[in-house]
């Protein structure tokens, strides 16, 4: 058997970790916005310098990954992205991270569909970058602290 196996609990997690970095997403957006309001705008710049270069850190290594991958994935998503020439475009608007939530969705879809076990390990594949890239963007912006 498949040493990774993509269970639906993963399946529901994933979706729970997409709704958690949208949450995260506005927050960041409504701190911002409260140290604007609030006059503290030493505080407010340096807080979009964190999570901007925190985004930009996570979205070239997420490209990075996309672009020198020896196997590159296999997902309807991704390889849409990638043969319209997007890839690019997309980490630009740093949307990178909702790309292989997108990847690892499909997967996961296809893997319950189908039972391939093939469709298990690049589901588990994925969520490895996906969560490195996550590890990386939550240690970028505590640091300073």
């Amino acid at each position: 058997g498949n040493p990774f196996v993509f269970l639906r609990r993963d399946f529901f997690m994933t979706l729970v970790g997409v709704i958690f970095f949208t949450i995260d997403l506005v927050l960041d957006v409504w701190a911002v916005v409260n140290l604007y309001h609030d006059g503290d705008y030493i505080c407010m710049w340096v807080l979009i310098f964190l999570l901007v270069g925190s985004s930009v850190l996570v979205q070239i290594f997420s490209w990075l990954w996309y672009s020198y991958d020896p196997q590159p994935t296999n997902t309807k998503v991704e390889t849409f992205i990638q043969h319209k020439g997007l890839l690019t475009g997309v980490h630009v608007l740093q949307l990178g991270v909702f790309l292989r939530y997108a990847g690892v969705l499909e997967t996961a879809v296809r893997q319950f569909r189908k039972k391939e076990s093939q469709l298990e390990g690049l589901a588990v594949y994925l969520t490895h970058d996906l969560n490195m890239l996550r590890l990386f963007e939550t240690f970028s912006e505590s640091t300073p602290q």
